[in-house]
């Protein structure tokens, strides 16, 4: 009972705050403080998740990019192979004359 009693008790430093009210004020602090460390701590995770993804995004291979490209190349293979045989027919026609 004598805590209790302590609540509402002036303190020295001017008789202006209670023992109850600096009480209160040292939660709310310690609550506020706890608060923005936890904000800090999930705006972290989240510039985690946002490098992870940005670096998988350059990094990982792209099955559909990576078949367009074989695609590509094929088809410059295929000219090419086209353009040295119709010269070596041209070379062959060339010789026979």
């Amino acid at each position: 009972l004598t805590l209790l009693g302590l609540a509402d008790t002036q303190l020295a430093a001017g008789n202006t705050s209670t023992f109850g009210g600096e009480v209160a004020a040292l939660v709310g602090d310690i609550g506020r403080e706890a608060k923005a460390e936890l904000d800090g701590a999930t705006n972290g995770q989240v510039r985690l998740e946002q490098i992870q993804a940005l670096y998988d995004s350059e990094t990982g291979v792209s099955i559909d990019e990576e078949l367009i490209d074989m695609t590509k190349y094929q088809r410059a293979y295929q000219a090419g192979a086209r353009i040295l045989s119709t010269v070596d027919q041209l070379y062959e026609t060339l010789l026979n004359l």
